[in-house]
């Protein structure tokens, strides 16, 4: 269930960036914001499914 869920995650993220940034230095700050957003969303999900499990 994690692995669908960063997979999800890791998409949105990647169409995010490329739809909102175009040039390379934003996409590399950017890119270090939004996944550690990314990880922290998908940490909490997977310890809501873990608990419901």
């Amino acid at each position: 269930m994690c692995q669908v869920l960063t997979g999800f995650l890791w998409t949105l993220k990647t169409i995010f960036m490329v739809s909102h940034y175009s040039s390379r230095k934003a996409l590399s700050s950017s890119a270090l914001a939004s996944g550690s957003i990314g990880n922290l969303i998908r940490d909490q999900l997977c310890g809501w499914f873990a608990e419901q499990a």
